[in-house]
C-alpha cells in the first residue's frame, strides 16, 4: 500500500469523533484499496472502542468505527495506559481493539513506518 495515514483520536467529543470519521472515509473514497489507515486511540477517546463507555458514545459513532474495522480493515489501537488508568483490561474492549502498551509510542512507531500522522 502505497499510501498510509495514522490519525490520533483522544478527545470524547461527538463533532471530533465525526470530523475524523469524515476524513478517513474521504481518505477511503480517494484511495480506495490503496491506502492504509491507523487510528491511534487515547485519554478521553478511548471510550470510542469501550464495550461498556463511561462517557457517551453514539450508537452511530460504534456503528461507524465498527464498519471502518470490518469493511475497511482500518485498524483502532487502544491505548494500555489510559485503559489502565481507567482499570480496563482487553476483556473490556470491543474485539476490534488492538490494545498497545502506549499510543503515543504507537504514533511513533507507525510514523517510523511511513504512516502520515494527523491529529485534530
Amino acid at each position: 500500500m502505497p499510501h498510509k495515514i495514522v490519525y490520533q483520536l483522544n478527545k470524547p467529543e461527538e463533532e471530533y469523533r465525526e470530523a475524523i470519521f469524515n476524513s478517513i472515509s474521504a481518505m477511503l473514497q480517494k484511495y480506495t484499496d490503496d491506502v492504509a489507515i491507523a487510528v491511534v486511540v487515547w485519554g478521553p477517546g478511548i471510550h470510542l472502542l469501550a464495550k461498556n463507555p463511561k462517557r457517551p458514545i453514539s450508537k452511530l459513532h460504534q456503528q461507524r468505527a465498527r464498519s471502518l474495522a470490518e469493511s475497511y480493515g482500518v485498524r483502532f489501537f487502544a491505548c494500555g495506559n489510559t485503559m489502565h488508568t481507567i482499570g480496563w483490561t482487553a476483556a473490556d474492549m470491543v474485539d476490534y481493539a488492538i490494545v498497545e502498551d502506549v499510543g503515543a509510542a504507537t504514533i511513533m512507531e507507525l510514523q517510523e513506518k511511513g504512516y502520515a500522522y494527523l491529529a485534530w
